[in-house]
């Protein structure tokens, strides 16, 4: 058996076995990505607030939702600016899984006017499971990190049974207006394939990489000529030497920390809870970069833990595979491609069951090919 033919056997057979999988593991992960744009992923509510004058001091609003939750004094309090004038700011007390609800505050009378939990809507909570886990724990999740192997396994030997003979290169990236029955399935099954492949690829392989996550780690340290140092411990607060009484305040750290910071815009400030702790300002999103601030001398201090050269490949690794880089229209585009694995198995079945009731050998050419 020659590798075109060998390669076609595989390629069909797991496709077909395994498609449906394929399939629901790229629409939920479409789905999920719905969850920053909607609010969905956070169950914040969409809240405004009449502007009212000049806000009131962070430490401010940070005690007045510690005693609206409930919260202990000495849990962390992470607050999140206000996205505009008229939106509230949230503080989150604690960690994701935090039995505290996030209070909404309107910044100017430091007054409640909302309350969420921490938590994603139920549906994307679904998704998101049957996603990274196909409902099955931890074994489902080196399960979808192995069909994820499957699944570059047939983006790549489809790349190799799609290649066109010398002159066929026109058909073989476009679908005729005129195609219909097995040929319309066909063109569309390569055509789709080959334009939307660069970008399959990537969103699979950084799937895989987030799942084999200290594997990965190993061979980008390798691949970048790097040192594989102990990963980022992300939410940590940096300790300074006390010196006195603190004097720099949660705005005025928000200024010292975006002070240079060309288009990016402050998003949350963490302040201390007990002495020694700096104030910890992040810049951007949760791919941004964190800031630290000295309370007792006004300056930004370095970070104790800045993120390596691996730390930082396996953020974009991520980000690629969330869609959160290069603007929306990667967004955009790696949304519709979760849709594309379904086309495929579509296409692909319905061409192996014409082919099975015609009583054709599926390497046969079509017999209504131009």
């Amino acid at each position: 058996m020659g590798l075109h033919r060998l390669l076609f056997q595989v390629h069909l057979w797991v496709g077909l076995t395994l498609g449906v999988l394929f399939a629901l593991i790229a629409l939920s992960g479409s789905l999920l990505m719905l969850g920053p744009v909607t609010g969905l992923d956070t169950g914040k509510p969409a809240v405004r607030v009449t502007p009212a004058g000049p806000p009131l001091s962070l430490e401010e609003l940070v005690a007045r939702a510690r005693q609206a939750a409930g919260a202990p004094a000495g849990l962390t309090a992470e607050l999140t600016l206000p996205e505009g004038p008229d939106r509230p700011a949230t503080v989150h007390f604690g960690g994701w899984n935090s039995p505290y609800p996030n209070i909404l505050l309107d910044t100017a009378t430091g007054r409640e006017v909302a309350r969420h939990a921490q938590r994603m809507h139920p549906a994307l909570a679904v998704l998101s499971d049957l996603h990274s886990h196909l409902f099955l724990a931890r074994a489902g999740r080196i399960a979808v990190g192995w069909l994820g192997v499957l699944m570059l396994g047939l983006g790549l030997s489809g790349l190799y049974l799609w290649w066109p003979r010398k002159g066929r290169w026109r058909q073989a990236l476009l679908v005729s207006g005129k195609a219909r029955g097995l040929r319309l399935h066909r063109e569309l099954h390569g055509a789709v394939g080959i334009w939307s492949l660069l970008l399959f690829l990537t969103l699979t392989l950084t799937g895989v990489g987030m799942v084999f996550h200290q594997t990965t780690r190993a061979a980008l340290a390798l691949a970048s000529g790097s040192p594989n140092t102990p990963e980022r411990v992300y939410g940590f607060i940096a300790e300074v030497p006390v010196s006195g009484r603190a004097m720099t305040g949660g705005w005025q750290a928000v200024t010292l920390a975006e002070a240079g910071q060309a288009r990016v815009h402050p998003t949350s400030v963490t302040l201390p809870v007990r002495d020694g702790q700096t104030i910890k300002v992040q810049l951007g999103d949760w791919t941004g970069r964190t800031v630290f601030v000295d309370p007792y001398r006004a300056a930004v201090v370095e970070d104790p833990q800045p993120p390596s050269r691996v730390d930082e490949l396996s953020m974009l690794m991520t980000r690629l595979h969330v869609g959160n880089v290069l603007g929306p229209l990667y967004w955009l585009a790696a949304f519709v491609t979760g849709f594309v694995p379904l086309l495929f198995f579509v296409t692909g079945f319905f061409m192996w069951r014409r082919k099975r009731q015609n009583r054709l050998a599926m390497t046969r050419p079509l017999p209504d090919s131009p």
